[in-house]
């Protein structure tokens, strides 16, 4: 998953306390404005999607997440 709209201080142990809710979570890696999370399959990344699009991370921080492939 691509994940934008987090706050810039947000790191990837803050990210991967929220996406680990979700069965099947690998891991996180935090880019230059955007993160990649891992899921060990298509259904978990759109239980993901389901659960935490526009997710208000705090103030006027929504998450925005688009399914990729890599």
């Amino acid at each position: 998953l691509r994940v934008q709209g987090f706050p810039p201080k947000a790191n990837a142990i803050i990210l991967s306390v929220l996406f680990r809710q979700i069965e099947g979570y690998q891991k996180v890696e935090v880019k230059d404005g955007y993160a990649i999370v891992y899921y060990e399959s298509k259904e978990h990344a759109k239980d993901a999607i389901t659960k935490f699009q526009d997710f208000r991370v705090s103030g006027d921080y929504h998450l925005q997440i688009t399914y990729e492939t890599i």
